[in-house]
C-alpha cells in the first residue's frame, strides 16, 4: 500500500510533507531542515502546548544545543509562513512553557509521487523549483543480485545512506517515505527532480559475485540526467556488516564533496549578477580553490562580499568571508594584516551568533580561530562540528590542523587520514596531504614528511605552500642542496611566495620553542638571498 504525505494548508500557506517544502502566498520557500522539522512538530502537535524540552529532544536527539538555537528555528520557522513575534498568527510561545501551533490547517493526502501533483506542489500549477541550496534525494538502491535476501540489505544502505547525508547541513535532502514510493519503479531524473523539486539524485546497486558484495552509486543531475560522479566498492561478503558503516561514510563523504563541486561548476557558469547569496558562496568556494594564490583569494572574497550584501543575515556568507579573511592573513596577502584579522574574527564572530548550530559555520568558525592562533580554541569548535557532521572532509583535516598547531601531531593524523578516506578526490587533497607532512615535521620524521610533501605536490603544484613543505622536509633530511634548489624555483615561478609568512608559519606549526627556532634555521639556510632569521 502506497504510504500517505499528507499536504498542511492554512491561509495562504501550504505544507508538503511529500517534498518538505513550503509555498507562502504562491512562493516557494526555501527552509533549513531542522526549521521544517519544527514547524511539522508543532503543526502535528497543534492540539496542546509543546515543551521546549520535548522539541530540542525531538529536533536534536542525543545533542546538546543552546535555547538560542532553538529560538532562531522558531524565529526561521514563523518567517517562512509570513507569520512574526509579534503577531503570532501561526506560531504562539507560551511564556514559561513552550510554543503551539495556532492556525487551522486543512489536511489532505498528497498520495504518492505525481499522484496528486497539483496538492503536492506549489500553490500554482507548476512544478516544484528546487531549493536555493543543493537539494536531492537518494533513490532506494536496486538489489541486481537475483537473490531476495539481499533486498533488506539494499533498502538498510537508502536508509543509512540518507541518514548519514542528512547531517550533512549543505544540502536539502528529501525524506527517506517520499524517497522510497519510487521502489521497484524504473525512474526518469528529470521526472523526478520536477516532482520532489531536487537538483541531484542518487541511484545505486547492490550485486553479490561469488564471495563479494559490490555496492555502486552515482550521483545524477535532475535537470539534465547526466552523471556527475560514480563510484563503486567491493568488499567481502563475510565482512559487509562489519564495515558497512565505513562504506556508508565513504560514499556520503564523497557525495558531499561532489555535489559541492557540481554546485561550485554550476554557480560558475552563471552571470555573477544572476547568483543569490548561496549561489555565490559556491562560486566563491570553487573560485578559491581553482587557483589557491592571491588572485584567486582576492577573487573569493569579492564573491563572499557579495552574498554578504545580498543577504546580511545569511550566516554561511560571513563564515566564509571571515575565513578568506583569515587565509590571506596568514598568508600576508594583505596591506594590513591586523586590520585583515580583525574583519575575520567580526565576520566569523556574526556567522556563529547567527547560527550556533550550523555544522558549516562551525567548521569555518574553527578554521578563523586556527588561522588566527586561537588553535586550542579551535580545536574544541571543529570536534563540535564533527559530532555534527562526521562525514565532512573539510572538518576532520582542519580539526587536524589545530591538532598540529597544539602540537598534538600524533592525533592528527588520524583525523586527516579521515578526511582522505571520506573525499578521496577533494579538491583541496593537496593541502590535506601538506597536513600530513606538517604533522611529520613536528614529530621529527622528515623522510615521511618529504614522501607527503611529494604526493600533495602532485595532486596541485600550483600552491607556494607545497613547494615551501617540500623544501623543509628535504632540509629536514639533511639534503640542503635539494630544499634549496625548491625553495629557489619557487621564488622564481611564483611571486605570493613570502619568506615572513613562511616562518610564521612554521613557528606556529612547531611543537616548541626549540622546535620553532630549528624549523626557522632551515628555512633560512635554503631561502635565497635572504639573512639568517
Amino acid at each position: 500500500m502506497a504510504e500517505s504525505h499528507p499536504v498542511y494548508r492554512f491561509g495562504d500557506n501550504l505544507v508538503s510533507t511529500a517534498t518538505r517544502e513550503i509555498a507562502c502566498a504562491g512562493r516557494t520557500v526555501t527552509v533549513e531542515p531542522k526549521v521544517f522539522d519544527l514547524l511539522l512538530y508543532l503543526m502535528t502537535h497543534r492540539d496542546r502546548v509543546v515543551g521546549k524540552t520535548e522539541l530540542l529532544d525531538a529536533l536534536w536527539p542525543g545533542v546538546i544545543v543552546t535555547d538560542t538555537s532553538l529560538s532562531r528555528c522558531v524565529m526561521k520557522a514563523r518567517q517562512a509562513v509570513g507569520d512574526d513575534g509579534e503577531a503570532q498568527r501561526v506560531i504562539r510561545t507560551v511564556h514559561g512553557h513552550g510554543y503551539q501551533f495556532v492556525a487551522e490547517p486543512v489536511e489532505q493526502d498528497a498520495g504518492r509521487p505525481g499522484q496528486d501533483a497539483a496538492a503536492a506542489r506549489a500553490l500554482d500549477s507548476k512544478s516544484l523549483s528546487p531549493p536555493g541550496r543543493p537539494s536531492l534525494v537518494v533513490l532506494p538502491f536496486v538489489n541486481i543480485s537475483g537473490e531476495r535476501e539481499q533486498d533488506f540489505l539494499a533498502d538498510g544502505l537508502t536508509q543509512d545512506i540518507t541518514t548519514e547525508l542528512s547531517r550533512n547541513a549543505w544540502l536539502f535532502l528529501i525524506s527517506r517515505n517520499s524517497a522510497f514510493t519510487y521502489k521497484n519503479c524504473t525512474v526518469d531524473p528529470r521526472r523526478v527532480g520536477e516532482e520532489l523539486g531536487v537538483r541531484y539524485l542518487v541511484e545505486g546497486t547492490v550485486r553479490r559475485l561469488g564471495n563479494t558484495l559490490r555496492v555502486s552509486t552515482e550521483l545524477i543531475d535532475a535537470q539534465t540526467g547526466a552523471q556527475v560522479w560514480a563510484e563503486r566498492f567491493d568488499r567481502p561478503i563475510a565482512q559487509f556488516f562489519d564495515i558497512q558503516d565505513d562504506i556508508v561514510r565513504g560514499i556520503a563523504g564523497c557525495l558531499g564533496t561532489e555535489v559541492t563541486r557540481a554546485e561550485g561548476k554550476r554557480a560558475h557558469r552563471a552571470a555573477v549578477e544572476t547568483l543569490d547569496a548561496w549561489g555565490l558562496v559556491h562560486r566563491g568556494i570553487a573560485t578559491a580553490f581553482g587557483g589557491f594564490n592571491r588572485t584567486s583569494m582576492t577573487e573569493a572574497e569579492a564573491l563572499f562580499r557579495h552574498a554578504v550584501k545580498l543577504a546580511p543575515e545569511d550566516p554561511r556568507a560571513h563564515a566564509f568571508l571571515g575565513a578568506i579573511l583569515a587565509v590571506r592573513r596568514i598568508h600576508l596577502w594583505t596591506p594590513d594584516p591586523d586590520a585583515t584579522a580583525a574583519e575575520a574574527w567580526h565576520e566569523g564572530r556574526t556567522a556563529i551568533n547567527l547560527a550556533p548550530d550550523d555544522s558549516v559555520v562551525l567548521g569555518q568558525w574553527g578554521e578563523i580561530n586556527n588561522f588566527l592562533g586561537e588553535s586550542r580554541i579551535a580545536v574544541d569548535i571543529l570536534r563540535r562540528a564533527t559530532e555534527l557532521d562526521p562525514n565532512s572532509a573539510w572538518h576532520q583535516a582542519h580539526l587536524g590542523f589545530a591538532l598540529i598547531a597544539s602540537s598534538r601531531a600524533e592525533e592528527a593524523i588520524g583525523h586527516i587520514e579521515d578526511a582522505m578516506r571520506l573525499s578521496p578526490k577533494d579538491p583541496g587533497m593537496h593541502w590535506i596531504r601538506c597536513g600530513l607532512a606538517w604533522a611529520c615535521l613536528q614529530l621529527e620524521r622528515p623522510a615521511e614528511a618529504v614522501e607527503h610533501a611529494r604526493a600533495a605536490f602532485a595532486e596541485y603544484s600550483g600552491w607556494y605552500v607545497t613547494w615551501g613543505t617540500l623544501g623543509v622536509a628535504l632540509a629536514a633530511t639533511g639534503d640542503i642542496e635539494a630544499g634549496r634548489e625548491t625553495i629557489e624555483r619557487l621564488v622564481r615561478l611564483d611571486p605570493d611566495a613570502s619568506r615572513e609568512a613562511a616562518l610564521d608559519f612554521y613557528r606556529y606549526i612547531a611543537r616548541d620553542e626549540r622546535q620553532a627556532e630549528a624549523f626557522c634555521d632551515l628555512l633560512g639556510s635554503i631561502w635565497p638571498d635572504a639573512e639568517q632569521p
